[in-house]
């Protein structure tokens, strides 16, 4: 595996030099997930929007490290730390909006979000009572819709 490890690093790399950005991709694995973490002061322009330039950078390295790789390795991109900061704001922002739901009885439509955000918020708020979840519109304008439980 610390030959998988060796060329993700060396693939990293290439692409961020392709791109012309300078950084330091740290790749370490947990359990069947390989994480590569870039380390860069110009981490902003590499996350974009939402994190849109990250899923799309992931993608490439996928394509790049799939290439020549036989094996099916799950990879994992992250920028400066942005996944583990956005998955506990996606999740403080959940509880939050289905307490206001519980109290105040109300719907919540939260922003339009991406698939991996949108499975946060239906896990965090599976474990609250009195509420559900469900996601609603298409493409980027996805969301997810807190909505108080119907009583039976």
């Amino acid at each position: 595996m610390e030959e998988v490890i060796i060329k993700i690093k060396d693939k990293s790399n290439e692409l961020l030099e392709a791109l012309g950005f300078e950084g330091e991709p740290i790749v370490k694995q947990n359990e069947s997930t390989i994480i590569v973490n870039i380390e860069t002061d110009e981490a902003p322009l590499l996350i974009g929007k939402r994190g849109e330039n990250l899923r799309a950078l992931e993608h490439l390295l996928r394509i790049l490290v799939g290439a020549e790789l036989d094996d099916r390795v799950n990879i994992v991109l992250d920028v400066a730390g942005y996944r583990d900061k956005n998955t506990e704001r996606v999740k403080r922002d959940a509880k939050e909006r289905a307490c206001a739901v519980v109290s105040t009885g109300d719907e919540y439509d939260m922003p339009p979000m991406s698939a991996f955000d949108r499975r946060i918020v239906h896990v965090v708020c599976k474990d609250i009572a009195d509420v559900d979840t469900e996601s609603a519109g298409y493409g980027r304008d996805r969301r997810v819709k807190i909505k108080p439980k119907k009583k039976a």
